[in-house]
């Protein structure tokens, strides 16, 4: 049997009622040399029943149960035929074009490695809008030192921009193969298996062809980070969980003992680096911008009303273990963000104003302002199908964004 160019995954865990809209989008794709693999990690039957909807020989379903997300993914990109493997998260939505696009670009040299960019549904409060990034529309290599260059000199917003994140990008065989038969023996290892694949991709592969665009859309509002953001929900707590080992997995490489999402994310790295070896050794942790990342996050909970109070203490501990001059850095950077007592003074001041209501005043104020001024997108989409549809017959001329 002919494998298929493109063999996407869609990992999933008790969101039945995100998959119809995620392997629609896949099946109405312009490009139709594919194959769809579900990989179902529930013991339920809804998952399966909203698969069976389905009839095209393309889609295939696949039942794990009772794995970790990073073990869940792996044994879906097992089943994989194809050429080049795409991970797609329930919560996306590939543009109906997306994959067309992507064959054009790469048929003629096969790229091993490819990462694009993605418009955001933000619906996490009582207004919906759709992010979408600014984009040139072109197409260029990344050599993969580019990549790591900024894990030592920029934020982790610009690292993420164009290190091939697991769910923003694609993976040819050569270069599975390599990864699998590298030092960690896996595509995926733990912690967050869309970072750590990305940054064993830009160890084994020389370049990311990059797509200066958007190619999925996805939902903010079902989302693990999100969960570990607010400490609240079901989903930290699974995670948490069928990962095993507790919680010092998310910190056992680097000096903030406590879970945070831009921790967690550098521990990745650095554990990836470690085993890996190779480019990844010539590009070493920055840890003042490390501890800067973390201080922001932490600030940021606690402007959501999240208790921080643990992960503050974990972040300072960390901090006085450090030399004089890391330390010298973090001040320095966090001066640059304004005077300490002004950021206690904010925090303070939008706890009381969670606590009145009239915080939720002032963004309804802002959602406001920003339908009229800023993000137009809003009001006409209630899910990414329908974002996706008007972005193609926009995309086509037939309507305009006014």
């Amino acid at each position: 049997m002919k494998s298929p160019y493109f063999s996407v995954v869609i990992p999933t865990k008790g969101r039945s009622f995100l998959m119809a809209g995620a392997i629609e989008s896949v099946l109405r794709q312009t490009f139709s040399d594919l194959e769809l693999i579900v990989c179902d990690n529930d013991d339920g039957e809804a998952t399966h029943e909203v698969v069976a909807r389905f009839d095209d020989p393309r889609l295939r379903y696949h039942r794990t149960g009772n794995l970790s997300m990073p073990d869940n993914w792996d044994s879906g990109f097992a089943q994989a035929r194809g050429e080049y493997l795409l991970i797609l998260e329930d919560k996306q939505a590939f543009k109906l074009r997306s994959l067309e696009r992507i064959y054009r670009e790469t048929e003629k040299d096969r790229p091993e490695c490819l990462r694009w960019l993605v418009d955001w549904l933000d619906d996490t409060g009582s207004m919906t809008f759709v992010d979408r990034p600014k984009t040139t529309g072109k197409v260029r290599r990344v050599p993969s030192e580019e990549i790591l260059e900024q894990i030592a000199n920029q934020d982790l917003d610009a690292v993420s921009r164009t290190l091939p994140i697991g769910h923003f990008s694609g993976f040819h065989r050569a270069l599975r193969q390599r990864i699998q038969n590298g030092a960690m023996h896996r595509l995926c290892p733990p912690v967050s298996p869309d970072y750590t694949l990305g940054f064993q991709a830009v160890g084994y592969a020389d370049s990311v062809c990059f797509f200066d665009e958007a190619l999925v859309a996805s939902s903010r509002v079902n989302s693990n980070g999100r969960s570990f953001v607010l400490k609240s929900g079901d989903l930290r707590h699974r995670f948490l969980k069928e990962l095993g080992g507790g919680e010092e997995i998310f910190f056992d490489h680097s000096p903030v003992k406590a879970i945070t999402i831009p921790g967690s994310i550098c521990n990745d790295y650095l554990r990836v680096r470690q085993a890996v070896g190779g480019r990844l050794l010539d590009f070493p942790m920055n840890w003042p911008n490390y501890f800067t990342e973390i201080h922001r996050f932490i600030v940021g909970c606690q402007e959501n009303g999240v208790n921080m109070d643990p992960e503050q203490l974990a972040w300072r501990k960390g901090l006085q273990e450090q030399t004089p001059d890391i330390q010298a850095q973090v001040a320095e950077a966090l001066r640059a963000r304004g005077p300490l007592w002004r950021e206690k003074l904010h925090s303070f001041t939008k706890g009381i104003r969670r606590k009145t209501g009239l915080l939720g005043l002032e963004h309804a104020a802002k959602a406001r302002l920003s339908l009229l001024f800023k993000r137009k997108l809003t009001g006409r989409f209630t899910t990414l199908l329908q974002y996706i549809e008007w972005e193609d017959s926009q995309a086509k001329g037939l309507i305009r964004d006014k």
